[in-house]
């Protein structure tokens, strides 16, 4: 299993989605929180993709689990090419 700690790195936020998860749900503090699977399909839709293009950000596959929830993640600065 992959190591799920959140941390900042020289690159960016690296995560999970379980716990980018957790983390917005106690951030807001909603009595009606959006489920995990509505969290999950709304975080890699193309509109959430555009605006964090918008931006300067992109999210991507920091290390690759083979299991979405396993999987860790990196909300990073878009490359210029």
């Amino acid at each position: 299993m992959a190591e799920t700690t959140m941390v900042i790195t020289s690159q960016g936020l690296q995560f999970s989605l379980p716990q980018i998860y957790a983390f917005a749900c106690l951030e807001t503090q909603q009595t009606q929180q959006q489920s995990y699977q509505s969290f999950r399909s709304c975080l890699y839709g193309q509109q959430t993709q555009v605006k964090l293009r918008a931006l300067g950000g992109e999210v991507v596959i920091a290390c690759n689990q083979q299991n979405i929830n396993e999987s860790l993640y990196q909300l990073q600065a878009l490359q210029v090419k």
